[in-house]
This record gives structure tokens, sequence and C-alpha cells, in this order.
């Protein structure tokens, strides 16, 4: 899983996001419990990138999910709330904070209705939200 993540940083944005909307379908397929294995891999293997190509990672990454159907990024996005208290808290809260300085970076309604399903998702999963605030702001 590292290497091919470290494959996807070091290529162009346009074929990393077409592997990442592949590797979306493919985690929209598998059960709950397996897509959340896949996605500590994912999550831990990022984590590891230098931080320039773990903000632009992250930043396809999360343009990606924002474009999957609702349900499908519901599923992703509970997934990865039941993810957070699998991995280490300093990778899950790194993860996070990149993830809100990209929203920041949208158009409001866009960047709100983002956070809106993220809380909603972590909420379903009966996980505690992070604090963000101070990404946010």
């Amino acid at each position: 899983m590292q290497d091919f993540i470290k494959q996807l940083a070091d290529a162009p944005s346009e074929k990393r996001i077409q592997a990442i909307n592949e590797r979306l379908k493919a985690l929209i397929a598998q059960s709950e419990s397996e897509r959340i294995e896949t996605m500590k891999g994912l999550v831990m293997s990022v984590s590891e990138l230098p931080e320039s190509k773990k903000a632009q990672f992250i930043s396809d990454r999360t343009l990606c999910i924002s474009q999957l159907p609702t349900t499908q990024m519901a599923a992703i996005m509970k997934s990865r709330a039941k993810l957070s208290s699998l991995i280490p808290t300093d990778v899950n809260e790194a993860d996070m904070k990149q993830t809100f300085m990209v929203l920041k970076q949208w158009p409001e309604e866009k960047r709100n209705t983002f956070i809106h399903e993220i809380k909603q998702a972590y909420e379903i999963a009966n996980v505690k939200f992070p604090a963000m605030e101070a990404a946010m702001s």
C-alpha cells in the first residue's frame, strides 16, 4: 500500500485523481469492516508522505470524495469516522487538520455541505467529532 501511495503522490494530479476515484469505487464495493481496514492502510501510508505531497494527496482525495453520490460519500465518511479510533491520534488529527485546511479554500456553501456530511457521519458512527475550529480559522 505504501509504495502505491508514494507512486500516486509523485504522479500528476490528473492521474492521482483518476486512481483515487478508482480506489473509492473499490472501497464502496467492500463491506464496512473491509473498507475500514483498507482505509486504515491508505491513511497510514499518506501520513508517511512528505508534507507537500501529503497536502496535495489529501486535497485530491477530498475533492474526489466530495464528488461521490451522497450515499457513497456517507458510507466512506462513516467508515473514516470509525477508523479514527483505530489509528494513532496524531495521524488522525494531522489527516483531519489537512482535510479542513483544504475545505477552508473551498467556496463557503460547498465547504459547509462537506463539513455537515462529515459531522453527520461521525454522529451515525457514534464517534466524537474532532475539534477542528483552529484549522478553519
